[in-house]
């Protein structure tokens, strides 16, 4: 599911994501109880952030599918561009139709890796040389400026 999310900090309860026709709350998805398992893939921002100041706790809109009977589950645990989402979700599925007995895990982590290493500056590879937009000092992989 692409969109966004929602959240009232005083009440974690009432997170929700934000539809065309509404808004989904937390206590409506964990109540619908399908219970037929499956993948939920969701792109919002932080649909895998949970409260701070309750660190035992692990209510978020990613656990609310869970509770609702999905078994294999992707969000995100913070802010992401909307270009960025879509290059994973796509790298994601690709993987995932082109060798579906990889599983989820391997599909993500292929997706991950492949937005990484478009990514022109960033950790790990920021050390030296200068790159052309890129506001810190950056050096690609293998030494290349």
């Amino acid at each position: 599911m692409a969109g966004h999310a929602g959240y009232d900090t005083g009440r974690h309860y009432e997170g929700h994501l934000v539809l065309h026709d509404g808004r989904l709350h937390f206590g409506d998805i964990a109540a619908a109880r399908t219970g037929a398992g499956g993948l939920a893939f969701l792109s919002a921002c932080g649909t895998a952030r949970s409260r701070l100041d309750l660190p035992d706790e692990s209510l978020n809109l990613l656990s609310a599918f869970q509770l609702a009977g999905y078994t294999q589950l992707v969000g995100s645990l913070w802010p992401v561009s909307d270009r960025a989402s879509v290059r994973l979700a796509e790298a994601f599925y690709e993987r995932l139709t082109s060798d579906p007995d990889s599983g989820v895990a391997h599909a993500l982590h292929h997706a991950v890796s492949r937005l990484r290493a478009r990514r022109r500056c960033g950790p790990p590879t920021c050390t030296s040389g200068r790159e052309p937009g890129c506001s810190r000092t950056c050096r690609r992989p293998g030494g290349v400026g």
